[in-house]
């Protein structure tokens, strides 16, 4: 099995396709969705339940492939193709994708930028203090303080959750965490 199979494999049974599915239904109403960091769209397809509208965005350009030539259930674009497509969506989501960001500042105002008014923003990231195998892909891993300044830093209109979309509470050790803004 080559590499870039084995971690697709691996993702696919991860903890993260759980968080989509758990998205998915805490938030039935939003009929448009976003996924940023989409990868190869196995977890995007748990956001397509009751007819909504979705689009994947991804910056690798394999994984692009994959999911247009595999999954082809919702469009999936690099960013540079999708510079046109001007859209507010009710629900955009980055399920593990601020920690590989360069400035995650400035990715997570883009994020709450592509929301329409009242609309959801949820991102999510390891959380350094948990049990999870640290990443050399990663450009910064956060523990639950370091993320919750980071989220207020750009909206302090967040609150942070657990994997489990319940609030994060002092000490938890529990990967992923989850910050929601709404806008």
């Amino acid at each position: 099995m080559s590499e870039v199979m084995y971690h697709r494999l691996r993702y696919f049974l991860s903890p993260q396709l759980d968080l989509y599915r758990r998205v998915a239904d805490e938030f039935p109403n939003a009929e448009t969705v976003l996924d940023v960091g989409c990868g190869t769209g196995f977890g995007t397809l748990q956001l397509m339940k009751a007819g909504r509208t979705v689009m994947g965005l991804e910056i690798d350009e394999e994984a692009v492939h994959f999911c247009r030539e595999t999954i082809r259930a919702f469009p999936v674009y690099h960013p540079e193709e999708a510079v046109h497509l001007a859209f507010s969506w009710d629900l955009v989501t980055a399920i593990e994708v601020v920690e590989h960001a360069p400035d995650p500042k400035a990715f997570l105002w883009d994020l709450l930028t592509l929301a329409a008014p009242g609309g959801r923003v949820i991102v999510s990231t390891p959380n350094v203090n948990g049990r999870y195998v640290k990443n050399h892909a990663h450009v910064r891993e956060y523990d639950p303080v370091e993320f919750l300044a980071l989220c207020k830093e750009v909206n302090p209109n967040v609150r942070l959750y657990d994997g489990h979309l319940n609030p994060l509470g002092k000490g938890s050790f529990l990967t992923p965490m989850v910050a929601i803004w709404t806008t």
